[in-house]
């Protein structure tokens, strides 16, 4: 799964946008140890491929503290993109 720049989307001609994906790694309270970032960014990642993804852009990731639900966690954001093959291919390959 490949993270695109956004330079990368600029000279793109083909790509498909296929929404935005979330991964998160949730705390629950002190017993639990405290959340990674590793873990949120691989269930991100996941849920793009799910999507027939073949990259992220826009990755973004914050840590929050006191959630309703968890005593801090890991959110983590991006788009999935499809990348078409190029279409202008001269090569005759």
């Amino acid at each position: 799964m490949e993270i695109y720049t956004p330079e990368q989307m600029v000279s793109s001609s083909s790509y498909e946008d296929l929404g935005m994906v979330e991964g998160s790694d949730c705390q629950v309270n002190d017993l639990y140890p405290p959340p990674r970032e590793g873990v949120a960014r691989k269930e991100m990642l996941e849920k793009a491929a799910d999507l027939g993804a073949t990259g992220v852009s826009s990755v973004k990731c914050v840590l929050i503290h006191e959630t309703e639900a968890c005593t801090a966690e890991y959110a983590c954001y991006a788009t999935a993109i499809r990348m078409e093959e190029d279409s202008q291919d001269t090569t005759g390959e």
